[in-house]
């Protein structure tokens, strides 16, 4: 399960499939858990933008 929390540990989102969201893999797309993306010179995730849609389930 992947959870959103905020600063408080209360629960913004969560996501029961057990893959990692795609807002967490920047760099590829990731595989089951695994988490792909860069590291710049600053020591931040290269072109990482958050996005809470990425948490949404998708509706068939």
């Amino acid at each position: 399960m992947s959870t959103l929390l905020d600063e408080n540990g209360a629960v913004i989102q969560s996501q029961d499939d057990g893959y990692v969201p795609k807002t967490l893999c920047p760099a590829e797309r990731g595989y089951g858990d695994y988490i792909i993306m860069n590291i710049n010179e600053n020591g931040l995730i290269d072109k990482w933008r958050f996005d809470i849609d990425d948490f949404q389930e998708d509706e068939d």
